[in-house]
């Protein structure tokens, strides 16, 4: 019996208990006799008031796994209870898991073996399949990654470079959070863990921050999909906002982690053709004259040297 766990899974989690069950229940279904031991399953709860709480004091007793249940007794937000998360835990790796997500079936052995085999990564990034909000009904998969078979890339080394090559999605860079497994010591070192905190991707941050900075990291893409992702239950704070966070946080993050303005362009490339491009969509629609006050501006200002802009 490992001294601690190899995994914890770490769930935030706000007023969902209903899909909180499902994702719990998704991962308790693969829990087995030969990977129990390794396992340690977290949650976070920012002060939910329908029934999470007893919810969570209840799983210990019956879950077979290592539980560990956190309640905050005001809301923190979302970056604040996702540090928390990673500080409870005590696993060498962790997962992060969306509360309105699940983990996709043979994912967590999937995941325990490539840990076993590559002792030495810094990221694990798996592939996600989407489905409608009561899965229902699957959507058309479209791999996040180029290739098909398992690649690893040394960020202390050229591996940036041939990163960019390999991922032509915004996905590909960290922003859900659902498919991020990732070593907590290297995490845990990240220097300024506060200093994005409010921005609703604090993650983005911390992750950047241990593959880019300092001697750089190791991350392992996985064509495998190792989660199951429910379309249509985002918390959003207005059309407009979504996208302001979208464009503006998301540089500011870039800004602080690296001076490389290729890889810059790169991803603020992506992030027209996807994000960006989505939610502008939706403000013209949506915001009527609101969409030429207010989106167009944000994203002349940001984009007006990006040819993809234009078209």
């Amino acid at each position: 019996m490992p001294a601690r766990p190899r995994l914890s899974i770490c769930i935030p989690t706000f007023n969902r208990l209903a899909f909180l069950k499902e994702a719990v229940e998704s991962i308790l279904d693969q829990v087995n006799d030969g990977n129990r031991h390794q396992l340690e399953l977290v949650i976070s709860d920012n002060a939910s008031a329908d029934g999470t709480r007893e919810f969570g004091q209840k799983l210990r007793a019956v879950a077979g796994v290592a539980v560990v249940y956190n309640r905050n007794e005001v809301n923190l937000g979302f970056d604040d209870n996702i540090l928390k998360l990673v500080e409870i835990a005590s696993g060498e790796y962790c997962w992060l898991l969306g509360d309105d997500d699940r983990l996709a079936p043979g994912a967590l052995d999937e995941v325990l073996t490539e840990i076993e085999v590559d002792p030495d990564i810094d990221l694990f990034m798996g592939d996600k399949e989407d489905f409608n909000e009561d899965f229902s009904h699957r959507f058309k998969r479209r791999p996040i990654f180029k290739g098909r078979a398992s690649r690893t890339f040394d960020f202390s080394g050229p591996g940036l470079n041939d990163y960019l090559a390999y991922s032509d999605k915004l996905i590909c860079f960290f922003n859900f959070i659902s498919i991020l497994v990732f070593k907590r010591e290297k995490w845990l070192a990240v220097p300024d863990q506060r200093r994005f905190v409010g921005s609703g991707y604090i993650h983005l941050y911390m992750i950047m921050s241990l593959l880019w900075r300092g001697r750089g990291g190791r991350l392992k893409c996985l064509p495998e999909v190792i989660v199951s992702r429910r379309w249509g239950t985002d918390r959003i704070t207005g059309i407009f906002g979504r996208l302001k966070n979208d464009v503006e946080v998301y540089e500011r993050i870039l800004r602080a982690v690296t001076d490389d303005q290729a890889l810059i362009r790169h991803i603020n490339g992506l992030l027209i053709k996807n994000d960006a491009y989505s939610w502008a969509v939706r403000s013209k629609i949506g915001d009527g004259l609101g969409f030429y006050q207010r989106s167009f501006p944000l994203l002349f200002k940001h984009y007006w040297s990006y040819p993809l802009f234009w078209l």
